[in-house]
């Protein structure tokens, strides 16, 4: 799966468990990609990279670090809306 940012678009694995009327998620994997738009910059991969490395390979932490401000909102609003859609399957009649 995956979502748009600014500079691109963050790749992540979304795992659902099911188990007795109870769930659990883990959202794991968020990795960075390059769409090649003009306003993106070179794919920098897995998020958890030290600023670091970051400012090394596109020279500058400001957009790194808003891409990582939206990654976190989109992954916020991700996990709100499975929080809510699983809110409304309580009868297994409903699937």
């Amino acid at each position: 799966m995956g979502g748009t940012v600014a500079a691109g678009t963050i790749q992540y694995t979304l795992s659902i468990y099911l188990k007795d009327g109870r769930y659990k998620y883990v959202l794991t994997n968020l990795t960075h990609t390059s769409t090649g738009g003009v306003q993106d910059i070179a794919a920098v991969g897995p998020l958890e990279q030290v600023d670091v490395q970051i400012v090394a390979m596109i020279g500058s932490k400001r957009p790194w670090d808003r891409m990582r401000r939206q990654a976190d909102a989109n992954a916020q609003k991700l996990v709100a809306d499975l929080q809510n859609a699983m809110k409304g399957t309580k009868d297994p009649k409903d699937f």
